[in-house]
């Protein structure tokens, strides 16, 4: 999970950034709400993913509705921790 750490991190500092130094003068909370703000952010970050973070992602199949239950232990924990992180960047960025 170091790739995928390493990108969530990556991420969530390169949207700090931008948000702290793009938007002085604007009330950031009001302004992440909306759409545009997250256009500009796709638009305007260049980040770079680990090339091997693509071993410690989950197949879509594995992912989709009806491939929850074929996950082993480790995959379910994974998921969780994605979970985790994602909530926790959210309050972060909000």
């Amino acid at each position: 999970m170091q790739s995928f750490d390493k990108t969530v991190e990556t991420i969530a500092n390169a949207v700090y950034n931008y948000l702290t130094e793009k938007c002085s003068g604007v009330n950031v909370t009001q302004w992440c709400k909306k759409e545009q703000c997250w256009i500009d952010i796709k638009e305007n970050i260049n980040i770079s993913i680990v090339s091997d973070l693509s071993s410690e992602l989950l197949s879509k199949e594995k992912v989709s509705p009806s491939g929850i239950e074929s996950l082993n232990d480790p995959e379910k924990k994974i998921i969780d921790a994605m979970h985790f992180r994602q909530c926790l960047i959210t309050t972060m960025v909000y």
